[in-house]
């Protein structure tokens, strides 16, 4: 077997049985698969049906030269344990062999099952991680991947605190490049005592900042989001400053339950944000940069996917556009919109912690809403953010998954989370 790893009987192959139209394989765990003899066909990862050097399935594998019923003349187990299959009919010297781990990952009967999430409340333990630890080490940052998937949010300890953004980068790059602001730099900086940026940024003020996403009137607002703090002092016992987090997809699965009207208004609606910005500016030589930005987008509070699972939470009060939908929908839409709010703003759902110096703290913006309670101007606080996208954080995620399994690239290639995350799992 591959990497001469032991496997759980679940990926061991007990016999195989060819019928008329598919293969019929039974494992050691006592399951039975079905793979169609098409879809077999379609998946074949040989020399002449894939390119192992691209990792994509090669020209020559195309759909109008594939028998829409290929014939299969022998279906058998190989001295490694895998499924070996030669071709019949026209294909009658083509050989494909496929890795039994892999085509127990795929099981059709399997299909469905839900990649585990964790919803949580105000009682919710963040997990936590060291950061020298995640920054030089695969397998805690693994961990620290598998704790942002399962809860959307997590917190980076040990943090230096030399205020130099390298420290905060030496995370993001674990993961990949920063995504790109409309603004002189990548790495923006919430300082209280920045007078300046008070007037240019909601979030740069000391009121209270209610629960929202970020990059609502953005095409693209499915974005890793840190925050690192670096200074807090207070001369007050209480909690201001103190950041606050909602899991967004505990709120839509309570509001569909018990709201199920309003649910269904807030996944139909389309709700329109806008960003208008003219003051940020640059000056580099002769000439100033001007990065003004002007922004609108119509979207769902509550997005789904196309199983109707929800995939993204759009929510940010201070970006609402004027509605733009018929008049007679608008109070229906606004009944919604407002329970939604107080569902948002129930202190049972609100996780209310200080995040420390030498903390980031890391979270899915497309599930978590995240925001702050107010600050005294008797406190000190100094925290640098950034972003990663969202599918770059996905992408290193299912590259370690990928590690995990011990398997070659050419069965990796293609996998959906689901599945890579049953081989990463398959050795006993």
């Amino acid at each position: 077997m591959e990497n001469q790893i032991e496997l759980k009987l679940a990926f061991q192959i007990d016999t195989v049985n060819a019928t008329e139209n598919g293969v019929n394989v039974s494992w050691k765990d006592g399951h039975t698969s079905f793979y169609n003899n098409l879809w077999l066909r379609d998946a074949c990862r040989c020399e002449r049906c894939f390119q192992f050097d691209t990792l994509s399935v090669d020209y020559g594998n195309d759909p109008l030269t594939i028998d829409i019923r290929p014939e299969l003349d022998q279906a058998s187990k190989d001295s490694d344990g895998n499924l070996n299959i030669n071709w019949g009919g026209k294909e009658s010297s083509h050989v494909t062999n496929f890795d039994a781990s892999w085509l127990r990952a795929h099981c059709n009967v399997e299909m469905n099952k839900r990649l585990e999430r964790r919803l949580w409340d105000k009682e919710l333990d963040i997990p936590h991680f060291d950061y020298d630890k995640v920054v030089n080490n695969d397998d805690e940052l693994f961990g620290w991947l598998n704790g942002l998937h399962q809860y959307g949010v997590a917190i980076i300890d040990n943090a230096p605190l030399d205020g130099d953004e390298s420290s905060l980068t030496a995370v993001t790059e674990r993961i990949g490049i920063l995504r790109d602001r409309h603004h002189p730099t990548n790495i923006y900086t919430l300082d209280t005592t920045d007078e300046v940026a008070k007037t240019i940024q909601s979030s740069y003020k000391l009121t209270k900042v209610p629960p929202h996403t970020d990059y609502t009137p953005y095409m693209d607002s499915t974005l890793t989001q840190f925050l690192y703090c670096l200074k807090y002092e207070s001369e007050s016992t209480g909690k201001d400053g103190y950041s606050t987090v909602v899991d967004g997809f505990n709120v839509a699965k309570y509001f569909k339950e018990n709201h199920p009207e309003h649910y269904k208004q807030l996944t139909k609606s389309l709700v329109p944000s806008c960003r208008r910005r003219m003051r940020v500016e640059e000056e580099g030589g002769a000439s100033i940069t001007k990065y003004q930005l002007d922004l609108y987008k119509l979207s769902h509070v509550i997005d789904l996917d196309e199983k109707e699972n929800v995939r993204q939470i759009r929510y940010k009060q201070n970006t609402r556009a004027p509605f733009d939908m018929p008049q007679e929908e608008l109070e229906a839409f606004y009944d919604a919109y407002k329970a939604f709010t107080q569902v948002v703003e129930d202190q049972r759902f609100i996780k209310e912690f200080l995040l420390e110096p030498g903390q980031i703290l890391a979270f899915d913006n497309a599930r978590i809403l995240h925001g702050r309670n107010a600050i005294g101007s008797f406190v000190k606080r100094l925290v640098i953010g950034a972003y990663v996208k969202g599918e770059t954080t996905r992408s290193r995620w299912r590259m370690l998954l990928g590690k995990q399994s011990g398997m070659s690239e050419a069965w990796l290639t293609g996998c959906s989370d689901r599945v890579l995350q049953m081989l990463a799992d398959r050795e006993a």
